[in-house]
């Protein structure tokens, strides 16, 4: 009875730690994410446009090998995989709390930074043709890196011009 019981709550305990990871997945906030970038040690700027990547790194997904023996074996990615950087032009204008101030910016070299976390969260290059907003982070004597990870909020792809506003009136 007492392994029924430890195996029933070891079972409960896993459903409800994906659950609650699943739900970390909401919608992010635009306000809360401009506040926790202003809080921040680091710099970051504030762009909305497109990125354009040189090549669009693809993370491993399980292939199947053949060991040349007339068997095979499942190569399955390891659960968390090293962040992979690839080079990116963005097109687009930086935000400013006056519209005015806005920066126009063609070919500003940004790195994108992508992961995964238990081999099936991956992260992938934004599309080159969608507009989108994007907290990227200044880095000394590199260009600026825009970190995506699962679950990020540090992109925004819908309600463009309503993010915009909220973004100028957070930092005036």
């Amino acid at each position: 009875m007492k392994l029924r019981l430890t195996l029933a709550t070891t079972l409960g305990a896993l459903m409800f730690s994906n659950s609650a990871f699943a739900l970390s997945c909401a919608q992010p906030d635009m306000s809360k994410t401009l506040e926790t970038a202003k809080a921040s040690e680091d710099v970051y700027h504030i762009l909305v446009g497109k990125f354009v990547s040189e090549s669009v790194p693809v993370h491993t997904q399980s292939t199947l090998v053949d060991n040349g023996d007339g068997t095979s074996t499942i190569n399955r990615p390891p659960l968390r995989q090293a962040p992979i950087t690839t080079r990116s032009w963005f097109e687009g204008s930086s935000i400013s709390p006056n519209r005015h101030s806005d920066v126009a910016l063609t070919r500003f070299p940004v790195d994108i930074e992508t992961s995964c976390i238990g081999g099936r969260w991956c992260t992938s290059v934004p599309s080159a043709n969608r507009d989108m907003i994007a907290f990227i982070q200044a880095r000394d004597g590199q260009p600026p890196v825009l970190k995506i990870k699962p679950c990020s909020a540090l992109v925004f792809s819908s309600n463009i011009a309503e993010h915009v506003e909220t973004i100028r009136q957070g930092l005036r």
